[in-house]
């Protein structure tokens, strides 16, 4: 979803997963790939790794983060 000043995250949690991530818009995205929860890449997306480490503490699962 695009915005004229800003944008939406939305992050799903899956508990469960078979198979290997696809990169199904590497026009739009660098990459996909695995990672453990306690080694969030540096790289992240600011608000979708905000988002995350939010769930796993346990914290707030709506923001309004950067607006």
């Amino acid at each position: 979803m695009e915005a004229p000043n800003g944008f939406l995250s939305v992050v799903f949690v899956a508990h469960r997963w078979e198979g290997d991530p696809v990169n199904a818009e590497p026009n739009k995205h660098s990459q996909v790939a695995w990672h453990p929860v306690d080694k969030v890449p540096v790289e992240f997306v600011s608000t979708t790794g905000a988002a995350l480490l939010n769930y796993l503490r346990g914290g707030p699962m709506v923001t309004a983060e950067g607006f």
